[in-house]
């Protein structure tokens, strides 16, 4: 239970990523906010990964400002349709909304030869070895760089590639997540919740018409672009939290193309 006189917000990490990414936002958050972590756990499936999140919301007493990171947006939908009145407004950073309906064309280079990768690791997981082995050492050449992860995430944000067991339970979560499409179910749509989007405009992760998908959803969404890239709630913290704390408070608006 969060005390009344404090703010709850549940932070919810991306599939297969370390607390850590969120560590600068966390910090910059104002004193009154009481943040609570929630990484999806590999092990479970896709489902029972969003219910475990909407019990976690719906424990803490007090409607919980949700905030999810990449792939976390979708839980973020599915929670609130299970958990209304538990939820009191949603923050997409960096929203991933790739899913059977949307275009393959919309897909961005990253998204197809991830794409690719776990359809294979799936279908043939005794591959799962020499495909972690060879994502090291793409990894050990340089290649993270190219999505822009910080040099000091990438022993955590890429184990779920190079850690065999890892990669198999991280292609099956990510094929669920990738057969969910929150945004054409009626009851994500008739949400009146202020939903918030910040965007990185260097992002080359994932498909820049998510945001647009969303906006057309959800009406309400109002989006600010950050001149940065995927990790923008890592290397943009300080910024996203001054964002979402005013958007929590009730004060200033999100602008689109404030930075």
């Amino acid at each position: 239970m969060i005390p009344p006189a404090q703010t709850a917000v549940v932070m919810v990490n991306a599939i297969g990523q370390h607390e850590g990414v969120w560590s600068r936002l966390r910090q910059a958050l104002p004193p009154r906010f009481v943040a609570t972590p929630f990484t999806p756990d590999l092990i479970l499936p896709y489902p029972q990964q969003v219910e475990q999140l909407a019990g976690l919301v719906a424990a803490l007493g007090q409607p919980v400002h949700l905030v999810g990171w990449c792939t976390g947006p979708k839980m973020l939908l599915r929670t609130a349709i299970m958990v209304p009145d538990a939820v009191a407004s949603l923050t997409f950073l960096n929203p991933s909304f790739k899913s059977p309906d949307r275009p393959t064309t919309m897909n961005t280079p990253y998204e197809s030869e991830l794409e690719a990768l776990l359809t294979t690791v799936v279908a043939r997981p005794q591959m799962a070895a020499r495909l972690a082995t060879v994502l090291a050492a793409q990894r050990s050449s340089g290649s993270a760089a190219q999505i822009g992860l910080p040099p000091e995430l990438e022993s955590s944000a890429g184990r779920v590639l190079t850690d065999p067991d890892l990669l198999v339970l991280y292609a099956l979560r990510h094929l669920e997540f990738w057969s969910d499409d929150p945004l054409s179910d009626p009851r994500v749509r008739a949400l009146r919740l202020p939903v918030n989007v910040i965007a990185g405009a260097h992002d080359v992760v994932v498909a820049a018409g998510d945001v647009d998908a969303v906006t057309g959803a959800l009406p309400q969404s109002t989006v600010t672009t950050l001149e940065a890239g995927h990790f923008g709630v890592y290397t943009h913290g300080l910024q996203m939290a001054t964002l979402i704390a005013s958007s929590a408070d009730g004060g200033i608006p999100l602008v689109a193309g404030a930075a």
